[in-house]
């Protein structure tokens, strides 16, 4: 009996963290950003198709996807929101916990951009490397 009802604990358990895990994307919330050395906040929204959307300096748009099975987030950020194609940045990294112990603790992401002529981009210098930090989320019942 004991055994039947340490196995239903811990199947409960794990059935609990599955579906607070599909509760929220990953990459969904309020991040504190470093991009090569540029700080802002980046505020990212995930779908339940993983397509990725929010904000980044100033207001910018980003637009991308993030890829469940990877924890592989690409965007790009739209300078200026003008949809001028050399004025775009596009970023790709993992995100991953900063905890491997606490996996629903604190977050981290970090990957590198590629900038174009109308974002600085030379043929000699064009990619940098981002991070970014997400404190986890209290929730009181």
């Amino acid at each position: 009996m004991k055994l039947l009802s340490k196995t239903l604990t811990i199947l409960i358990c794990a059935l609990s963290f599955a579906v607070m895990s599909h509760a929220q994307s990953p990459g969904a919330g309020t991040w504190s950003f470093d991009g090569n050395g540029y700080l802002t906040t980046l505020t990212l929204h995930v779908d339940s198709a993983n397509n990725v959307a929010g904000t980044i300096y100033n207001g910018d748009s980003v637009t991308g996807f993030f890829t469940p099975s990877s924890h592989r987030i690409v965007f790009y950020r739209n300078l200026y929101n003008k949809n001028v194609l050399n004025q775009i940045q596009v970023y790709t990294g993992y995100i991953f916990p900063n905890d491997v112990h606490n996996p629903s603790g604190a977050a981290a992401m970090a990957g590198t951009f590629q900038v174009f002529s109308g974002t600085g981009g030379t043929a000699v210098s064009n990619e940098y490397g981002w991070s970014a930090y997400r404190s986890p989320t209290i929730v009181v019942h």
